[in-house]
């Protein structure tokens, strides 16, 4: 599901943490019990992996490349690559504003003063790699 949508899933059979796609999908999800996560297998066979509380965790493609998203205070910190790269986000501290929790600044692993105060709003930084 590259490009979103819905998906209807019905399980295999009664406890085996199965489901299926309805008709015109090939995707599946299985449900770990001891690690209590979901993995959608999609059509392209890119997987993904959710927490028990829908939070994607990582994504993996065909090649190998995969792609790993961690959380503090339930918003998104980071997006790791696996090859040392990753995006840091950083959100707006102002309890009782209409601001507080929004993003903020958007750096690189080099980035550097994510977490400091600005009087601006401002994208800090942005490191994209090609190849």
């Amino acid at each position: 599901m590259p490009n979103g949508g819905e998906l209807r899933l019905t399980e295999s059979g009664a406890g085996s943490n199965h489901y299926v796609a309805d008709a015109g999908s090939d995707a599946v999800v299985d449900y770990s019990t001891g690690t209590t996560q979901y993995t959608l297998t999609a059509t392209d066979k890119t997987s993904y992996v959710f927490d028990s509380a829908g939070k994607l965790l990582s994504r993996a493609w065909l090649d190998g490349d995969t792609w790993t998203y961690t959380y503090a205070s339930g918003k998104l910190s980071t997006v790791a690559d696996g090859n040392g790269r990753q995006l840091q986000f950083a959100y707006i501290s102002n309890v009782g504003q209409f601001n507080n929790g929004l993003l903020w600044r958007v750096g690189d692993q080099d980035a550097t003063g994510l977490a400091t105060s600005c009087a601006r709003w401002k994208l800090c930084r942005v490191h994209l790699c090609t190849g």
